[in-house]
């Protein structure tokens, strides 16, 4: 997943369901807070959320399952295209409806551990897609 550095679920409530990083560099129940509280002030301020953030060499970029009152982020560097990104997200937007339903997401207790299986299914399909890609470079 040369794309993204680290990945977020957060729950609306800003709670983080589950963080996948490369490099573990932020405590993802403070991201979550942060990430949320900017969202908020965004919808207070202008009636709008925020999609993107530029953080220094950061780029954040969200991508939401309403439904599910989650959203997806995504880190990456600045030279990373948005697009990208955001299909990146969408796929992994995927994995997660196939494992969760809205209710489980409507009935979260706060134990944040029942998401860990997410790593491995992450994990299984980005290296089914990086096989595939090698594969057809040996055919062409």
């Amino acid at each position: 997943m040369d794309e993204l550095d680290e990945i977020w679920i957060l729950h609306e409530s800003g709670v983080c369901l589950y963080n996948y990083a490369i490099e573990k560099n932020m405590n993802p129940a403070l991201f979550g807070s942060f990430f949320t509280a900017i969202n908020q002030f965004g919808q207070e301020c202008a009636n709008n959320s925020i999609d993107d953030i530029t953080m220094g060499n950061n780029f954040l970029s969200s991508y939401k399952i309403p439904e599910y009152h989650v959203i997806l982020i995504g880190r990456s560097t600045k030279t990373k295209k948005r697009k990208t990104m955001q299909k990146i997200l969408e796929k992994i937007a995927k994995i997660f409806k196939t494992q969760y339903s809205p209710e489980d997401i409507a009935n979260f207790d706060g134990k944040v551990d029942k998401f860990n299986n997410l790593t491995s299914l992450i994990d299984y399909f980005f290296n089914q897609q990086e096989h595939m890609i090698e594969e057809l470079k040996m055919i062409f």
